[in-house]
Formats: C-alpha cells, sequence, structure tokens
C-alpha cells in the first residue's frame, strides 16, 4: 500500500472523531436530527477505517460494499422524516450540500471501481472521499478542527 495513502486514511479517522463532537455542539440543527447525523458519522467512520484492511488485502467485495453503504448512506437519508428533509436544506450551506453530494459520488464510484478491480482507481476515490471530508471540515468547522485553521507548513517552509 501506497504510505501517502495510509497517512490520508488515518488523518480522515482523526477528523472523524473529531466531527462527532463538532455537530453535537455547534451545528443549529434540532436534537433528534443532531442525533441522526452523528450515527451517520459514526457509520461513516467504520466504513472509512474498514477501508484501510479491505484495500489492503484486496477485499473487493468489501469495497465494494462500503462503498455501496457510503453512497447511500447508512442511516440518514432512510429515518429522516419530512420536516428533517426541509430542516436540512434550509439550515446547511450550499457548498456543504455540494461537499456531500461529492462525497456520495466518490463512494459510488469506489464501489464500482472495486467491482471491476482496479487498485488504482481504488486509491483514487477513496483519497477524493477524504478529500471532500477536509474540504468540508476546513471550510465549515475550522474552529473545531483546529488544524485547517493553521497555516500550511509546506507553505511556511517555501522561499
Amino acid at each position: 500500500m501506497k504510505p501517502f495513502f495510509m497517512l490520508v486514511l488515518l488523518s480522515a479517522f482523526s477528523v472523524a472523531s473529531q466531527a462527532e463532537e463538532y455537530v453535537k455542539k455547534s451545528i443549529n440543527l434540532s436534537p433528534d436530527l443532531k442525533a441522526l447525523l452523528v450515527e451517520e458519522m459514526k457509520e461513516v467512520k467504520k466504513g472509512m477505517e474498514s477501508l484501510v484492511t479491505s484495500v489492503a488485502t484486496g477485499d473487493w467485495r468489501a469495497i465494494a460494499e462500503t462503498g455501496q453503504h457510503i453512497k447511500h448512506s447508512y442511516i440518514i437519508k432512510k429515518r429522516l422524516t419530512s420536516e428533517q428533509k426541509q430542516e436540512l436544506k434550509k439550515t446547511l450551506p450550499a457548498g456543504f450540500k455540494s461537499l456531500d453530494r461529492k462525497f456520495h459520488y466518490y463512494a459510488g464510484m469506489l464501489s464500482h471501481v472495486a467491482k471491476e478491480r482496479d487498485i488504482e482507481l481504488v486509491h483514487y476515490y477513496v483519497s477524493k472521499m477524504n478529500e471532500a471530508c477536509t474540504s468540508c471540515h476546513a471550510q465549515f468547522a475550522s474552529d473545531r478542527f483546529t488544524g485547517f485553521s493553521q497555516k500550511n507548513r509546506h507553505e511556511e517552509h517555501m522561499h
């Protein structure tokens, strides 16, 4: 497995665990909707964690299944009431929704390329999924994920 890929996935786990606490404190949603969102984040975190082992061992079936589960959401789409759907539509910023759509699209593509047994594209789509997560956290939750609010260390060392 490529070292960069492992680094990307490991950073995703740290971000995902902090995401739960951020939802509980900072997003202005009803308690029931917050609870669903936290449950969803926990499931996505488990899925992303399972991808590390599945990709490293070439478990194509598990990669494809995880991609499908993430694409179609684990919990939130299945249990949202129409009122909660309207609340999300009104409350979440357009950029957040756009990144969420990309994330779920990439998960679907991950599933597809896993069925084709294309390891390079599997790496690509897992990386794109992680990129969507970190972009969202950097744009909409940098107060919670303070690492995104600091200057890039690479930029500081450039001359």
